[in-house]
């Protein structure tokens, strides 16, 4: 009886050490899964604003073109106009 005893608590220690550490390691699983998905998160948000500035600095350059274009051909029609006038 005293073996089978010994064998019985021998069982259940060991029962409850694998349960113990599995549910550790459930415990830390979610703890980096959570800290992934929050830095997965901020890169998105990073990537985003990067994007943002970048159409930003686009969109400025295609003004200033525009209107240098624009400035320049009304120069030039200027010039024309005068020229054609004396």
């Amino acid at each position: 009886l005293n073996k089978r005893n010994l064998m019985l608590q021998s069982a259940w220690a060991g029962w409850l050490g694998a349960t113990l550490r599995s549910k550790g390691e459930r415990n830390l699983t979610t703890r980096y899964e959570a800290e992934v998905q929050a830095a997965e998160e901020e890169l998105e948000k990073f990537k985003a604003r990067h994007i943002n500035n970048i159409s930003r600095v686009v969109e400025q350059n295609y003004k200033r073109e525009n209107e240098d274009l624009l400035s320049t051909v009304m120069a030039d029609w200027r010039s024309q106009a005068s020229r054609q006038k004396g």
